[in-house]
């Protein structure tokens, strides 16, 4: 009983052992399925769940080219896709490459209890825009739409796609 119970330990534990690698094997996958850049922004991709030698490619070196390291490098608008080939895996990325973005005004003159909306423009991937003011007791910013508080002046920034884009608030009191 004792060497069947000994037998049946030893052949659960050689079973585990076997599947170990094809369990590892499952794990491999990049550190991003997709990537949005600006003309000359870059962005390095990781392979997660090997040590294994990862090959790497392109399919627009025009649009985005990569390096043996994965480090990706924006040339151009358009779209490519990044592959990398480890363990007998094929990975892809797709990298859009945007247009640059623009705030629709470089200065803004409001009268307290004004509004005025700022828009970003250019890219056509629908980037996450995040507003701040430099000084919300004079100007407040939400969604691109800023509101006099008080006179004085302030900067509203615009942060997309790794570029800060900035708006000059000048806030007067209204003519009584």
């Amino acid at each position: 009983m004792k060497k069947r119970t000994l037998f049946t330990a030893l052949l659960c534990l050689l079973a585990a052992l076997c599947f170990v690698p094809a369990a590892q094997a499952a794990a491999i996958k990049l550190s991003a399925t997709k990537v949005v850049l600006l003309k000359g922004q870059t962005k390095t991709l990781k392979v997660k769940g090997t040590k294994k030698k990862v090959t790497w490619k392109t399919s627009r070196k025009s649009v985005a080219a990569v390096s043996s390291k994965g480090k990706i490098t924006a040339n151009k608008v358009g779209k490519a896709t990044i592959t990398a080939k480890v363990a007998g895996k094929t990975l892809k990325c797709t990298v859009i490459v945007d247009k640059t973005p623009k705030l629709s005004s470089s200065s803004l003159s409001l009268k307290v209890g004004e509004n005025s909306s700022l828009k970003v423009s250019g890219p056509t991937s629908k980037p996450k825009v995040t507003w701040k003011s430099a000084n919300a007791a004079i100007a407040a910013v939400q969604n691109g739409t800023v509101t006099a508080k008080t006179a004085g002046t302030t900067t509203i920034t615009a942060k997309v796609l790794g570029k800060t884009l900035k708006c000059a608030v000048t806030v007067t009191e209204p003519k009584r």
